[in-house]
């Protein structure tokens, strides 16, 4: 590259760093080292590296690829597809299976971010191997760009852990943004076959086959969902996002899996899917190395306002690392892998559901106005007494114990304000006296009460927390804005004022002080809906960039609530603080629907049926029949939101979960549903997911405990080894 074109770039670096700043931090930190160019290195002679277990660690020399095979697998699986890659004809180039690394950098220049791989690092002796412990490391140099990416894989007795320590990456005029590591290690041949696929967890999960079909079929999401620090006015895709880290791809009879055990906030999960050329499709971690946001500028003229990246002016503070492993025989499947996952997570069975859960809405604060001057209002839809009154008139009917969350409680109820609600119980809803008297009730039927705080949005200073002092930073240094969206337009609904994120440092706190609130009022279980589902930066302290600590804060403060004789309650929760939880409800029963995944599977409800108290939320759905399905495939309880009174306020409002939320008109289906699955919930109840199946809208799913369910969620009736399923029903069968 010459001395020309590098000097332009670094100026143009630094006129976009000028342009887009605003910014007290100091200037974008480039990892410059010394790039070695134009050195061909030899190849690593072929040779077993490790033994750990029953695993073995080998590399192929022709292509310098480590191999993992296993005591009792036929396939070995190698970070490239070799058996393929030697019979390729490399007079028209190198096909992209060779890659062991997709690389994501920044030209200022262009101001966009362009992807290359390395699959002319073989070719062209660009790879520099040494051995160390118990494997090997191998730098891949990415000569068009001039960065390097060192990475390191190694045996343990769980499999091959690879990883890479970002600041070992070098770069010099480019500034490399991501790596996907591995990309066709975790792979299945090009064919069309019902047991060759890639797993996904968008969402539930999803499966992508392997077939091609035409162009590659690429997936990308972030993991525990987009950087809530990243400002956001349009949104294309639906609400579901990544819940957990890990991955895999079914090959035939064998399987490999890969979780990220190391700086899985900062990453994404990635897959190539039906390339022709490829020979084979992946799934890979993305390894993030730095933040970013995009911002717009007024620069006046005819130009208008121009989008710039915003970068944080350094990387990620995380080591990244990803652990893989082989599956054989009936394990080589989507429940075998729910069950290594499982397994990593430190999950048993034999923890029993409740086969009904409730969330009751208490209220909202509605326009009014007088002479004139409008003012808000608080309206109250479920008050203490209500709630309770659902509670008994369901259970002489059910004569089952229930969750019950109580949801919009607050001081403005359902309308974020001060953060948590300001700690407080709205008193138009009841009294203290009332809900511990609620909350004694509920235990005296073996029921268990619930109070939810919004720990991390928040609207206006009070209760100990200001915007100016506890507000999360993006990366200008300006605190976050967190819009609402018009569900039809899919962008920012301007009828509603923005809201702010605490800041990553203050959520600790918060989170303690709504656990003592609800221990004032006599509950003793608290709920955090947000909070499960909430992943972000907070640019003020360099250990939060990338979202880097928020499982580890998450789980250690839930864990402190816990320690304290409290349940906690999450929904639709992040694995980290899923595990962490006694009761997750309305786990996802679906995934993100992006046009590249094939089908939906039922993988997060695989994982934590068993282990935790879970339910599939039921009555919000525009199909509810099939929301219950979902539930029985897994064993899941049923769960349902609730408001005794929908008033005009409630139907006015911005709040979607009121449309199908009346007590009044929903009673008679909650109890129909719950009689109609109760035998075969109480039957598979505390028992994990041993396998599952799906073909055609009809599952069977077999429980650890020999129970067998059979789901048929197509509109005729069909036959299932000699026995006939209704059109939208179920079946069950006790153990032989």
């Amino acid at each position: 590259m010459s001395v020309k074109k590098i000097s332009c770039l670094m100026l143009a670096v630094l006129l976009c760093i000028s342009v887009c700043g605003c910014s007290k931090k100091s200037s974008m930190v480039i990892y410059r080292g010394t790039y070695i160019s134009g050195v061909q290195y030899d190849m690593p002679e072929s040779n077993t590296l490790a033994f750990a277990g029953d695993y073995e660690l080998s590399v192929e020399g022709e292509h310098g690829s480590p191999l993992l095979s296993k005591t009792g697998a036929e396939k070995t699986w190698g970070i490239l597809p070799v058996d393929y890659l030697s019979g390729w004809d490399y007079e028209y180039g190198s096909p992209i299976s060779e890659s062991a690394l997709f690389l994501t950098y920044y030209d200022a220049t262009y101001e966009k971010t362009f992807t290359v791989n390395s699959s002319d690092a073989v070719p062209k002796g660009r790879m520099l191997s040494k051995e160390v412990e118990n494997g090997i490391k191998i730098t891949y140099y990415f000569d068009e760009v001039e960065i390097s990416v060192p990475v390191t894989y190694t045996l343990t007795e769980s499999g091959l852990k690879i990883s890479i320590n970002p600041y070992d990456i070098v770069e010099n005029n480019y500034i490399a943004m991501s790596v996907a590591v591995a990309p066709f290690f975790c792979s299945a041949l090009n064919e069309k076959s019902d047991n060759r696929y890639l797993f996904v967890p968008s969402g539930s999960g999803a499966v992508m086959y392997t077939d091609c079909r035409g162009k590659a079929r690429i997936y990308e999401e972030e993991v525990y969902g987009d950087d809530l620090a990243r400002e956001k006015k349009w949104d294309y895709t639906n609400a579901e996002q990544i819940h957990m880290p890990v991955f895999g791809a079914v090959d035939g009879q064998e399987a490999l899996y890969g979780i990220i055990t190391s700086g899985a906030q900062s990453c994404s999960i990635g897959a190539y899917a039906g390339d022709k050329s490829a020979g084979y499709s992946g799934v890979y971690p993305i390894f993030n190395l730095r933040s970013y946001n995009e911002v717009q500028i007024d620069i006046g003229g005819t130009t208008g306002l121009k989008g710039f990246m915003r970068l944080a002016d350094k990387r990620n503070p995380d080591t990244f690392e990803a652990i893989y492993g082989i599956l054989t025989g009936e394990d080589a499947s989507l429940a075998g892998i729910a069950a290594a996952y499982r397994d990593y997570l430190g999950l048993t069975g034999g923890t029993a559901g409740k086969l009904v859960n409730l969330t009751m809405l208490g209220g909202l604060m509605a326009d009014r106005s007088a002479i004139g001057v409008p003012y808000t209002e608080f309206s109250a839809t479920t008050k203490i007494s209500e709630a309770k009154t659902i509670v008994e008139e369901l259970n002489e009917a059910i004569g089952e114990p229930m969750n019950v969350r109580l949801l919009g409680y607050g001081g403005t109820g359902l309308t974020v304000d001060k953060i948590a609600g300001g700690f407080a119980l709205n008193g138009k809803l009841g009294s203290k006296k009332d809900i511990k008297a609620f909350a004694e009730y509920c235990g005296s039927i073996g029921s268990k009460l619930y109070y939810d705080f919004d720990v991390v949005n928040f609207l206006s200073s009070g209760a100990g927390y200001s915007k100016r002092g506890n507000a999360a930073v993006d990366t200008t240094d300006y605190r976050v804005k967190r819009y609402a969206f018009d569900i039809a337009l899919r962008k920012v609904d301007t009828t509603q004022k923005s809201t702010f994120l605490i800041s990553r440092s203050s959520l600790p706190s918060v989170i303690d002080k709504a656990a003592n609130a609800a221990d004032k009022f006599g509950v003793k279980g608290v709920s955090f809906t947000a909070l499960g589902v909430s992943a972000y930066s907070d640019f003020k302290e360099e250990k939060y960039y990338g979202k880097a600590g928020i499982a580890a804060d998450v789980a250690a403060a839930l864990g402190k609530i816990k320690a304290s004789n409290a349940s906690v309650c999450t929904a639709a929760a992040n694995d980290y603080a899923a595990v962490a939880s006694d009761f997750i409800d309305e786990i996802p029963t679906v995934s993100s629907s992006l046009i590249v995944l094939d089908a939906d599977v039922p993988f997060y409800g695989m994982v934590f049926s068993g282990c935790r108290e879970n339910a599939v939320s039921v009555n919000l759905s525009s199909t509810p029949r099939d929301k219950f399905l979902e539930a029985v495939k897994t064993g899941s309880g049923l769960s349902f939101v609730l408001a005794y009174d929908v008033n005009a306020d409630a139907v006015a409002s911005s709040f979607s979960a009121y449309i199908s939320a009346g007590y009044a008109g929903m009673k008679d289906s909650v109890i129909g549903y719950a009689k109609e699955y109760a035998d075969c919930f109480n039957a598979v109840s505390g028992s994990p997911v041993k396998s599952y199946s799906e073909k055609g809208g009809v599952s069977t799913t077999v429980f650890e405990n020999g129970v067998v369910v059979i789901v048929n969620k197509t509109e005729s009736e069909v036959t299932v080894e000699g026995v006939l399923v209704g059109a939208k029903s179920f079946i069950w069968r006790a153990a032989a």
